[in-house]
């Protein structure tokens, strides 16, 4: 990984105002930080045998997990309130991880260039010449959307920045009360359902950027009745950073890069991402279909494919069959681990229903939604999907609620017959 030329710091907080003073600290310090996300304690150690040394800047020094690291109380370090704008462009600056969705997390170093350049794409992009805004935030900083979006971006450009996440409906109707500023609301798709359930309606923010899950026509319709604008929907990842955006709902499905990024259709059929912020094209997981190097759709990812009986489909196209069946809250389909050492796949899918809905009607509308090959066996109704603080749905935690199903007999098995 190349972290050798000073002592990491591994910010490894529970208060994102914590995570905020330490982050800052090691960047005027000159250290690379390992952003651990949910205080995984298996992540850390992972990350530190890729360090000559670390030393973990925490907000609880006594956590007993921590014994064989040199800690640091972040209590005692000083308190910094914008990143250093002079900081050498090849300067490793933080290594995030992946969300772990299709497998293990993978570690992706970041370099100082990488983050600042996208955030004055970012900014030429969204914010007029002078104007001021407050940043809300439902994203932990240890995540990339939330980390450039909520922690970086207002830092280096000097926007009013959260030092806390807004995940409940009532804080935030209170922060958009007490605000003189106009509000940009950095979300994902979970919590704009949060809110939209809840009725809330203002006219306080002015911009809504949503990322982490694909965000359906109906929860964006709702999402501009709360708040008056369109969702802004944001297309990246982990290692690439922010791709591409759109308004949702609007007048065209495509994507468009920000400036500075661009697409081209490799032999294989695959997408290369040319970015000025990056060391060296990247290419994508995802299957696009390309009308300019600069506008695509996007058809799925590719680890998302599914094939049965010689039909093929994507788990996104599943998901959202599923999440527009009648009374479901949440809803996702699933491929077990043991369809790759035999020529059957047993599609299985988690749904998470609102009261009074049944499970005959999930079935009824997926039954003329999807062809009957891709019919889940067995339908498995659960009282919450594990998603995590992003939204997103771990394989490993779908795999554990798969065997606690299975292990309590809590199958709603569907006939196909």
């Amino acid at each position: 990984m190349g972290l050798h030329s000073k002592t990491t710091a591994a910010i490894f907080t529970r208060s994102p105002a914590a995570f905020v003073r330490a982050h800052l600290h090691a960047l005027h310090s000159g250290q690379c930080s390992l952003l651990i996300p949910d205080q995984n304690h298996d992540l850390l150690n992972e990350a530190a045998r890729h360090c000559d040394q670390v030393a973990v800047y925490t907000d609880h020094p006594d956590d007993p997990a921590l014994a064989g690291y040199r800690k640091i109380s972040v209590a005692d370090l000083p308190t910094h309130r914008s990143i250093p704008a002079e900081t050498a462009p090849d300067t490793p600056v933080a290594v995030l991880f992946t969300s772990g969705s299709t497998g293990h997390a993978q570690l992706v170093p970041k370099t100082f260039q990488n983050f600042a350049g996208e955030a004055r794409s970012l900014d030429r992009l969204f914010r007029t010449t002078g104007e001021q805004v407050r940043i809300l935030t439902t994203l932990p900083f240890e995540h990339m959307y939330g980390y450039m979006y909520g922690f970086f971006w207002p830092r280096l450009l000097g926007l009013e920045a959260p030092t806390s996440r807004i995940t409940l409906p009532a804080v935030l109707a209170k922060e958009l009360q007490q605000s003189d500023l106009p509000i940009w609301l950095i979300t994902t798709p979970l919590h704009l359902n949060a809110f939209a359930e809840t009725g809330l309606r203002t006219e306080t923010v002015t911009r809504v950027f949503s990322a982490t899950s694909p965000l359906s026509p109906s929860l964006a319709a709702q999402a501009e009745q709360c708040f008056g604008v369109a969702v802004i929907d944001i297309y990246g990842s982990t290692e690439t950073g922010t791709i591409a955006s759109r308004h949702v709902p609007g007048e065209s499905d495509l994507w468009e890069c920000i400036p500075g990024r661009s697409l081209t259709q490799c032999a294989d059929g695959r997408a290369q991402l040319d970015c000025v912020d990056l060391s060296r094209p990247e290419l994508l997981n995802d299957v696009l279909e390309l009308s300019s190097p600069r506008q695509f759709r996007v058809l799925g990812r590719s680890a998302d494919l599914v094939k049965v009986a010689g039909k093929r489909t994507s788990l996104g196209a599943l998901n959202a069959a599923l999440l527009s069946a009648p009374g479901v809250r949440d809803g996702c389909f699933w491929v077990p681990d043991h369809h790759e050492d035999t020529d059957v796949v047993r599609l299985v899918a988690f749904v998470a229903l609102r009261a009074g809905a049944t499970k005959d009607a999930v079935i009824a509308h997926l039954r003329t939604h999807i062809y009957p090959l891709f019919l889940p066996r067995p339908l498995l109704i659960v009282d919450n999907l594990p998603r995590d603080a992003v939204g997103k749905l771990p394989r490993e935690s779908l795999r554990e609620l798969y065997t606690t199903c299975m292990s309590q007999g809590s199958i709603a098995a569907m006939s196909v017959d």
